[in-house]
């Protein structure tokens, strides 16, 4: 989903988070993207990787929101392991 902002020359990318579900610029969220090659997960990958991402806001709060609401692991298809939300975790503070 793309729109035109008027104050920034081109499009602005907006995505939604996983976790409270508010709709931000893509460049202020936290990219989690499951491989199409490997099936690996993997966070904030290039922009140029192909694969099936979902979208987290820099907030501890989505974070538990997403994992309470097993948001994750259905927007990737896949499990979410401990060691990378612990990752994650540890990007937040």
């Amino acid at each position: 989903m793309k729109v035109k902002d008027r104050t920034v020359k081109g499009r602005i990318s907006l995505r939604k988070c996983a976790g409270c579900g508010e709709i931000r610029p893509k460049k202020d969220l936290i990219r989690i993207m499951k491989t199409h090659d490997t099936k690996e997960i993997v966070v904030m990958p290039s922009s140029k990787q192909f694969g099936r991402s979902t979208y987290l806001c820099y907030n501890k709060k989505c974070l538990k929101q997403a994992i309470k609401k097993k948001r994750l692991q259905k927007t990737l298809k896949k499990d979410v392991s401990i060691s990378t939300l612990n990752y994650l975790e540890s990007i937040l503070e």
